[in-house]
């Protein structure tokens, strides 16, 4: 329906067995309405319909156990997630594994934590690359040319490429997300340079929103996280106890997690150079876009930062989760000095965690 002639780039060569494993059961998805032809278009309807965070979805409940794996690739340890969500301002969530326990509330009177409040774990982040704002939105792109892409081994899929205007990409490296066939349904995204991939299969509709029941992500090619719903449904009857804190958590400012591997990182490759100055934009709902940023030079170390934005879209704190020191100053340095576009919930500016890779 969109495809440029079923050219197959070997960026993708290598990505499909693993769609092809798991066929989409989206039961209507074949029943999908007029999808916009043109990528941009595409990105902004798929954007509102994949994952958790779609309106579409409506109040749920997901009950998931997951498996986390080393930098080598071998099985580490396991747990589970627990969600109650009736609206942003309102839901609990159960974090539960060996080294990593955290359950948040939100409701009218504000948010709530137990251990560890202040920064949001690893788990956290995995969790929401595998089940939230999965597509990219197409004001992520400022800076790259979309262009559609046909591919099909195992399943047939249609591909999003996102090529760089201001510098250079490999066909291996370029960003790419891929679609059932036909519909909007995300079976594969990819970040610049292809370090991280996340794979979707199994999946589900609920309430109009497309949700994987099974999630792999990879960090330059290994599985670093797997994940599998065994429960997903509309949410059920529960009283307001649900939302409301147990005797040991307490008040947290509210704050939310950001994806960056699978979706606001790609902007930050939009530089070749050392600084690059993007022109100011309207903020955009439930988008947190980067607007100003300095790139350091790492000499091709890699270093990973989780920050924490305030309201106005300054980073007001970082702190290194990878990478040799002397780096982690320096990306320190240049990550304090970032701009974003606020982060905005419900019509309020607010805080949110995100992760920023350097290299």
């Amino acid at each position: 329906m969109f495809g440029s002639g079923g050219q197959v780039w070997l960026a993708i060569l290598w990505l499909l067995p693993w769609i092809a494993c798991g066929q989409s059961s989206a039961g209507n998805a074949a029943a999908a309405p007029q999808l916009p032809a043109d990528p941009v278009r595409f990105l902004e309807f798929a954007a509102k319909v994949n994952g958790l965070a779609s309106d579409e979805a409506g109040p749920w409940h997901v009950r998931a156990t997951f498996q986390i794996f080393d930098k080598e690739g071998k099985a580490g340890e396991s747990g589970t997630y627990e969600a109650y969500w009736k609206s942003p301002n309102k839901y609990k969530m159960n974090y539960s594994s060996p080294s990593y326990t955290r359950i948040i509330w939100a409701n009218e009177s504000g948010s709530y934590a137990t251990s560890n409040p202040k920064w949001p774990g690893d788990l956290e982040w995995m969790i929401r690359r595998s089940l939230f704002d999965l597509t990219p939105e197409p004001s992520t792109f400022k800076g790259w040319n979309l262009s559609w892409r046909e591919a099909s081994i195992g399943v047939r899929v249609n591909c999003v490429d996102a090529l760089p205007v201001h510098f250079q990409l490999r066909p291996r490296e370029i960003p790419v997300n891929c679609f059932d066939f036909g519909t909007p349904i995300l079976r594969y995204g990819s970040e610049a340079r292809q370090r991280y991939q996340g794979v979707f299969n199994n999946i589900v509709n609920l309430g109009g929103a497309y949700v994987a029941k099974d999630v792999q992500l990879m960090h330059i090619g290994k599985t670093y996280f797997r994940l599998h719903l065994d429960v997903l449904e509309p949410l059920p009857e529960v009283g307001d106890e649900v939302f409301r804190p147990d005797q040991k958590a307490v008040p947290v400012p509210r704050r939310v997690v950001i994806d960056s591997d699978l979706r606001e990182i790609q902007a930050a490759y939009t530089v070749g150079i050392s600084r690059w100055n993007i022109e100011p934009r309207t903020p955009v709902s439930n988008t947190g876009q980067i607007a100003d940023r300095i790139m350091p030079s790492l000499n091709g170390q890699e270093v990973i930062l989780q920050v924490l934005v305030n309201k106005k879209g300054t980073v007001v704190e970082a702190r290194p989760i990878q990478g040799e020191m002397r780096a982690q100053f320096k990306a320190i340095a240049a990550a304090m000095q970032w701009k974003f576009m606020p982060y905005v919930v419900q019509g309020e500016p607010t805080e949110f965690y995100t992760e920023l890779e350097f290299w």
